[in-house]
Order: C-alpha cells, then sequence, then structure tokens
C-alpha cells in the first residue's frame, strides 16, 4: 500500500480547506489525501468519494 504522510501544519490547513471550502472538489481532494494520512486504502477512498482509483492515485 502506498500512503501519504502529512506533517502536522499541512494537516491543519487541509482540515481547515475541506471544513470552508465552497468548491467541492477541493473538499473532496482534502479529504481524500487526509484519509490516506490516515492509512486508509486507495481503494477504500475512491468508495467513499466516488473518485475512480486511478484518479486518486495520480
Amino acid at each position: 500500500m502506498r500512503y501519504i504522510h502529512i506533517a502536522e501544519e499541512e494537516k491543519n490547513h487541509l482540515e481547515n480547506s475541506y471544513k470552508t471550502s465552497l468548491n467541492s472538489v477541493v473538499q473532496r481532494r482534502c479529504f481524500c489525501l487526509l484519509d490516506s494520512n490516515d492509512r486508509h486504502s486507495i481503494k477504500e477512498v475512491s468508495m467513499i468519494t466516488k473518485f475512480s482509483r486511478r484518479s486518486i492515485e495520480y
């Protein structure tokens, strides 16, 4: 499995963007990054967000 590792400052910024952004694409991307940081697999993230596995990998 490939996971990303996010520094605490970056994590806080992503959480803030997820909560405050009016753009749904930005919210989903933040969610994907935060879930990967929480060690969720690409398959799990793709099922939750309805993004294709390929979209999440890149």
